[in-house]
């Protein structure tokens, strides 16, 4: 049985799931409005994705004066 695992940056929370076809990790930032995915060939690239897709998203709610 596999255990779910998540990552964890900024108060925000995102999702790790492996595709074994691809040899991929990839991930969707959770309970937010919007849609923001990230991926990584390992959990390295992988949590360094998140991590600069939390802040993109950061810049992107302040630009449009949205509150998260």
């Amino acid at each position: 049985m596999s255990e779910k695992q998540y990552l964890k940056y900024k108060n925000f929370i995102g999702s790790v799931v492996y595709n074994s076809a691809d040899e991929c990790y990839y991930g969707n930032i959770l309970y937010i409005d919007d849609l923001v995915a990230y991926d990584g060939k390992n959990i390295e690239e992988l949590k360094n994705a998140f991590q600069k897709m939390v802040d993109d998203y950061l810049d992107t709610c302040k630009e449009l004066g949205k509150q998260i």
